[in-house]
């Protein structure tokens, strides 16, 4: 909570445009004291989450839709086939967990 936008590494664009945003500040300071030191945070703010999330979730999609063309035209499925719908589910939900759990929310704070 005490720093600015503009510490997202994640995505090069997304940090010049919070960059830009904040007026190119790199640390703000709680009211009446010290900023803390910019330390790594990938995957916090809000635009980077949805942005990586909804990639993720598009690419499971992509991954998806090739078995299940093959199945609809009434072919049964092979185990190659089985394996892409495996990892398009994983895909998927790599990207929910993405978006609605940034990385590092699960450590404890010492």
């Amino acid at each position: 909570s005490g720093y600015a936008l503009s510490d997202c590494s994640v995505f090069p664009a997304c940090s010049t445009f919070h960059s830009s945003a904040s007026g190119g500040a790199t640390a703000m300071a709680p009211e009446g004291g010290v900023a803390a030191p910019p330390g790594p945070r990938k995957s916090s703010c809000w635009s980077c989450r949805v942005l990586g999330g909804a990639g993720l979730m598009g690419a499971a999609w992509w991954v998806y839709l090739g078995p299940r063309r093959f199945m609809q035209q009434g072919h049964p499925p092979t185990f190659w086939h089985v394996t892409q719908m495996t990892f398009a589910v994983s895909l998927a939900c790599f990207g929910v967990v993405t978006i609605f759990r940034p990385v590092g929310s699960g450590k404890k704070e010492s």
